[in-house]
């Protein structure tokens, strides 16, 4: 990939993150406004299905929980509602939100949202958004014998761009 190509990508990343930041905060300052528009809603059942896991939930992975390489299992929580899955070398955004539980079940860090190519998360974390569908929330353990054992769920919100 030549220098050039490179930079057009990346500048179509920076442009496409900016639209959407763009449209939240109009969104957001619109129903702050008082303006009659109406301002879509989060899905609140999504939300309320998935609850903080419990101490006694977190380890040892449960058995139904399918492996996901040597350290990582996953358990579906709340199933994708579409069949559009992520590639890879597809040029397409990942859309998703994550948060991380201490080992007595307490979130440690997010809920935060983030906005990724494929490529650019963590190689062990890409055979995981692989297998996900658009709408799907799955609980992760990660074991690993450099890093203290983590549990997280992730979701897959969206994918921007598909090809």
């Amino acid at each position: 990939m030549n220098r050039d190509h490179k930079l057009t990508t990346r500048a179509i990343l920076i442009a496409t993150t900016s639209l959407l930041l763009i449209d939240c905060h109009r969104r957001d300052t619109a129903g702050a406004a008082g303006s009659r528009r109406s301002v879509p809603k989060v899905d609140q059942t999504v939300t309320e299905s998935v609850r903080q896991p419990r101490p006694d939930e977190l380890w040892p992975v449960p058995k139904r929980a399918s492996r996901i390489d040597d350290h990582m299992w996953a358990l579906t929580l709340v199933p994708g509602h579409w069949n559009l899955r992520p590639k890879r070398r597809s040029r397409t955004q990942l859309v998703y939100e994550i948060t991380s539980y201490d080992e007595t079940g307490k979130i440690d860090s997010g809920p935060s949202v983030r906005i990724v190519q494929l490529e650019y998360t963590p190689p062990r974390w890409q055979p995981l958004f692989l297998q996900m569908v658009v709408g799907e929330t799955r609980r992760v353990w990660l074991s690993d014998t450099n890093e203290p054992r983590s549990v997280y769920d992730v979701e897959l919100r969206n994918i921007i761009g598909v090809d």
